[in-house]
C-alpha cells in the first residue's frame, strides 16, 4: 500500500505507519500493567507478559521502520522492507500469542475467546503467508493483529 503503483499518495500511508508505531509503543506496557493487576500473577504469567512486551515494542519500531522504508525506497530487490516487515509482524504475533497466553491460561480471565483467537489466527496467517506470499494474506495479518489490539485495548480501557 505504501507505493505510488498502487495508491496517489503513498506518503499517507508512511506517515500513519511512523505515527501508529510511535502510539503504539505505550501500549504494550500500559496492556502488560492492565493484565498484571487483574489477574492473579504466576511465574509464567509474568514472563509471558514481559515477553509480549519486548516483542511487542520490537514491532512498533520495526513497524516505524517500515513507513521509512516504504516500497518506494525498499532498497536493492526492496531488502529493507522486507527485513522490516518480517521483524514487524514477527514481533507482533509473537507478542500477540503471549498475550493470548496469559489470558487462556489465567482462571478468571473473562477474554478466554479473544485469547482462542490471538493464539490461532496470527499464526495460521503466518503460515499460510508462507506458503502463498501475496499481498491479500499479507493485509489480513495486519487485520488480524489490528482486530486483536483493539479488542483487547477496548477491554482494557472499559474496565
Amino acid at each position: 500500500m505504501g507505493s505510488k503503483k498502487v495508491i496517489p499518495f503513498p506518503y499517507f500511508h508512511d506517515l500513519i505507519c511512523v505515527f501508529g508505531g510511535l502510539i503504539s509503543l505505550p501500549t504494550n506496557i500500559f496492556v502488560r500493567k492492565k493484565l498484571q493487576v487483574q489477574y492473579k500473577n504466576s511465574k509464567h504469567s509474568i514472563l509471558f507478559l514481559e515477553v509480549g512486551v519486548v516483542s511487542g515494542i520490537v514491532g512498533n519500531v520495526s513497524y516505524i521502520f517500515l513507513g521509512v522504508f516504504s516500497l518506494d525506497r525498499a532498497g536493492p530487490r526492496q531488502i529493507f522492507h522486507g527485513i522490516m516487515a518480517l521483524i514487524s509482524f514477527g514481533g507482533y504475533v509473537i507478542s500477540i500469542f503471549f498475550f493470548s497466553l496469559n489470558i487462556v491460561l489465567s482462571h478468571k480471565c473473562k477474554l478466554k475467546n479473544l485469547g482462542a483467537f490471538g493464539l490461532v489466527v496470527p499464526i495460521l496467517l503466518v503460515f499460510l503467508y508462507s506458503m502463498i506470499t501475496t499481498p491479500l494474506i499479507e493485509w489480513f495479518l495486519l487485520s488480524s493483529i489490528v482486530l486483536f489490539m483493539l479488542l483487547l485495548e477496548y477491554y482494557i480501557f472499559k474496565t
